[in-house]
């Protein structure tokens, strides 16, 4: 018998397998697909490779937090490097900015065309680094051992820290207002507004709706974003070797079905080919609600909890396009181009577009270029080029099936492309590929193509998430992007770590 099963390779149920095999617990950890990592992986395309979900990493403190516990070096296992420009912000107008990592910096680019507004910026920098820093101190000296972790003591520890109690009245100013409220408290201009609002597209919610506290979104770029050399894939492949080293059996291409239940227990679980494996724990790394209501199944659960599970809201999904080119085009200056609508523009395309399962022109979509061969080149062929766009799309289209729209939708975006970026683009085009909320879905199991498992809202953040530990099944917990405390990989880092800790405290390990 397995101490614990984990279900799903992504980075929550890796992090659970990496901690719990260090115990010496015996650990067998089952992946559906041929991929590990879930929405942090790399694929290949006629040697191009591309990112599948995450597209970089912030937050790199917890990694090295992460490994520290692991009584490991990072840069032994990941090398990062830093993303300096974070974007070119390419404006409706033609005209476009390259944003540098340094807040200072990025003043001087806003006073080229908003200089009202460069003081503003500073400001909202100072005040977000507040909020970002008290959000943080977890990470701000080395993790406490496994079974203390998230225990009161720790909580209070943590909530005494003086960062904590003298960001109180910013945090408070900032969750008291919405995002969109919250930047034009420190700026005016459109294409200040546009650079401080674009990344609550990530959320799915328009700015002029969603809490105050997603404004922080806008300043981490400037704390820095970074990218395994390798792709994403190599931050779940290293993890993937550190489990196995310790002792962690990894199966590949093994859905499990069923999470078997006895007198409300988790005991074990059933694989797509009907072998019944049995485990003292059951860590299930895919999404909460499929957990419950398809592996655990309605049959184990009390219908007011089958109800909560059912009606907590799905995060949006995002689709992705993947071109591989002959060439470097010039027009690309570095990682990341990002090509939004102005604000108010932006909060119109959730209600008018986004909501009725329509899609605008190309033009008026929230869109970034994701370029990882500028910073490894080794991502491309020698001499050739590896580019995707992540952009927003509803997972029910009102006129079209995803399946049917797929090869209209790739075209449209080389077009667009074409028009807006990189003249001459779809000449350089020798290779296509698309990632569509429902390809999400059946290649992740992710539901609606969620890819932050439930809406990055107030009422579905933090503790408002399904917990580590199930309160209504005795020896099954969960982890990963839709359990506290949200989705993005650092988040469900954090998660895999909290509910390993439960799992130590729980059984004595």
């Amino acid at each position: 018998m397995y101490d614990v099963i984990v279900i799903g390779s992504g980075i929550g149920g890796l992090t659970c397998a990496d901690l719990l095999s260090k115990r010496g617990k015996r650990v067998l950890l089952l992946e559906q697909s041929e991929r590990l990592g879930g929405c942090c992986a790399s694929y290949d395309l006629n040697g191009h490779k591309f990112d599948v979900g995450a597209i970089f990493i912030l937050y790199k403190e917890l990694y090295h937090r992460f490994f520290e516990m692991m009584g490991l070096t990072f840069e032994d296992y990941i090398r990062m490097d830093l993303l300096d420009p974070v974007y070119d912000m390419r404006f409706r107008d033609g005209s476009s900015v390259l944003v540098p990592m340094d807040p200072v910096q990025t003043a001087d680019v806003i006073a080229e065309f908003a200089p009202g507004d460069r003081e503003g910026w500073l400001e909202f920098c100072r005040d977000m680094k507040t909020v970002w820093d008290a959000g943080k101190v977890m990470v701000d000296k080395p993790f406490p051992p496994l079974e203390q972790f998230g225990t009161p003591g720790h909580l209070l520890k943590m909530a005494a820290s003086l960062k904590l109690m003298r960001a109180i009245p910013t945090i408070l100013r900032v969750i008291t207002n919405t995002q969109d409220a919250v930047n034009r408290r420190y700026m005016r201009d459109r294409g200040a507004l546009t650079i401080v609002s674009f990344e609550n597209l990530f959320a799915g919610i328009p700015a002029d709706r969603i809490n105050g506290i997603f404004a922080v979104m806008s300043y981490l770029s400037h704390e820095g974003y970074w990218y395994p050399r390798g792709g994403m894939g190599a931050i779940p492949e290293a993890m993937a070797r550190i489990a196995r080293d310790n002792g962690t059996e990894i199966r590949m291409n093994t859905p499990v079905t069923r999470i078997l239940i006895e007198n409300g227990r988790a005991v074990g679980v059933e694989t797509g080919e009907g072998e019944i494996i049995r485990a003292r724990v059951i860590l299930s790394n895919a999404s909460a609600i499929p957990t419950y209501l398809d592996l655990v199944g309605r049959e184990h659960l009390p219908a007011r909890f089958a109800r909560a599970i059912e009606n907590y809201t799905l995060s949006i999904p995002a689709p992705m396009v993947y071109f591989g080119l002959s060439e470097k085009p010039e027009e690309i200056r570095c990682h990341f181009t990002v090509m939004v609508p102005p604000p108010d523009q932006l909060n119109a395309y959730w209600d008018e577009y986004y909501a009725e399962g329509l899609m605008p022109r190309m033009e008026d979509l929230p869109q970034g270029i994701v370029c990882p061969s500028v910073t490894d080149p080794t991502l491309a062929p020698p001499g050739k080029f590896s580019l995707g766009l992540l952009t927003c799309g509803p997972y029910r289209l009102k006129y079209h099936t995803w399946d049917d729209y797929k090869p209209e939708f790739i075209e449209e975006s080389a077009s667009h492309i074409e028009r807006a970026v990189i003249p001459g683009f779809r000449e350089m085009v020798q290779d296509r590929d698309m990632r569509t909320p429902v390809d999400f879905e059946r290649e992740l199991l992710l539901p609606e193509g969620s890819i932050y498992g439930l809406e990055m809202s107030i009422p579905n953040l933090g503790p408002f998430r399904p917990s580590w530990r199930s309160p209504v099944i005795s020896n099954l917990y969960l982890a990963g992007a839709s359990t506290n405390p949200g989705g993005g990989v650092p988040l469900v880092m954090v998660s895999g770590i909290n509910a390993s800790a439960c799992i130590v405290r729980d059984h004595g390990w």
